[in-house]
């Protein structure tokens, strides 16, 4: 009996997966003039996002000019079959006081299926993709990882940081 509820989980999971696209996670990289610094933006067209990464922080990235402009272009993401996470536009990097991005990331580090769902004025956008090496691609674009793992919020690390 134990048996058969944990082949009926197997099974149910590799259908959440199978929705999504194949792995299409690519990754350009350059060097930035004014800095040095090494920077990536990973993306995938089944996704329809872009994630930029350097050693200092992750951020998520839409194709939407909506966004640029001022407006908010109601980036959300859902990781599996997880509530959907919004995703403010000052919440977008891990290097500002919000949690949106921290929070989906960790999600990420631990799921197989990304969905997303963003306004590209003057329709949504959306996307559907297998997580499957992403994380290892961040890594790989020297991101601090470690600083997710910190489920303190960003307020509380910069304050024992400053004691």
């Amino acid at each position: 009996m134990k048996m058969t509820f944990a082949l009926a989980a197997i099974l149910l999971s590799i259908s959440f997966v199978a929705d999504a696209q194949d792995c299409d996670w690519q990754v350009s990289r350059k060097i930035d003039p004014m800095t040095d610094k090494e920077q990536c933006l990973i993306s995938s067209s089944s996704a329809a996002i872009s994630l930029f990464a350097d050693k200092d922080s992750i951020s998520f990235v839409t194709g939407s000019v909506y966004s640029r402009h001022g407006g908010s272009d109601g980036l959300r993401v859902r990781i599996d079959e997880n509530t959907a996470i919004s995703i403010s536009p000052r919440g977008r990097s891990t290097s500002n006081f919000e949690e949106d991005a921290r929070n989906a990331l960790r999600e990420i580090f631990t799921g197989a299926r990304l969905r997303t769902s963003y306004l590209d004025y003057p329709s949504n956008k959306s996307g559907d993709a297998q997580i499957c090496n992403l994380p290892e691609l961040l890594a790989d674009c020297g991101a601090p990882l470690e600083r997710l793992k910190d489920t303190r919020s960003q307020a509380e690390i910069i304050r024992d940081m400053t004691r």
